[in-house]
């Protein structure tokens, strides 16, 4: 598209129109199409692989890749890899459902801890030197709803739901509290 591309690979198309129709080949500047039409397999796919340092056996890798769910159906699904191990990290399924760490979402936003690791939102309201604009909420092993917020240095609980419906709520610094 260009004479004098700025990059390695530069896609440039001149177009006018401020409206993009979601599925129309004309509105995509790169294409990456699986043409095998004849199978009707789920879980044929079409991606794009990242590799940085690809000569050594360390290389970092990561990808984002479409699966044919059914006639009309896809999902799309992100990876990466820690210390050459891949793992998928986000699925976005046909439905619209977001899942971290799962590859079949079960609703709007679904999270997924590792083997053993607590699934688990923090939050920051700014980025100021207070700290006290910091919460996490998370499921634990335990089977365990926690919610904490960040105050002199470290996390301090104010309520939790373990798996036996008691509630744990604490009103002070030293994570004491009352439990129901």
């Amino acid at each position: 598209g260009t004479s004098s591309p700025e990059t390695l690979l530069g896609l440039t198309k001149a177009n006018t129109d401020t409206s993009i129709t979601l599925g129309t080949d004309a509105d995509n500047h790169l294409l990456i199409q699986n043409s095998d039409a004849a199978s009707t397999n789920t879980g044929r796919f079409a991606g794009i692989g990242f590799v940085i340092n690809g000569s050594s056996g360390g290389a970092a890798r990561s990808g984002i890749y479409s699966t044919y769910e059914g006639d009309g159906d896809s999902d799309l699904h992100f990876w990466t890899a820690e210390a050459s191990t891949k793992a998928l990290a986000m699925t976005i399924d046909q439905a619209g459902n977001v899942g971290i760490g799962t590859a079949s979402p079960d609703g709007t936003l679904h999270l997924v801890g590792g083997e053993g690791v607590d699934a688990q939102i923090d939050m920051w309201a700014d980025d100021g030197d207070d700290n006290a604009d910091k919460w996490r909420m998370f499921a634990s092993t335990t089977g365990a709803f926690h919610l904490r917020s960040y105050s002199t240095g470290s996390y301090v609980s104010h309520l939790a739901l373990d798996s036996n419906s008691r509630i744990s709520l604490s009103n002070n610094d030293s994570g004491s509290g009352n439990t129901i």
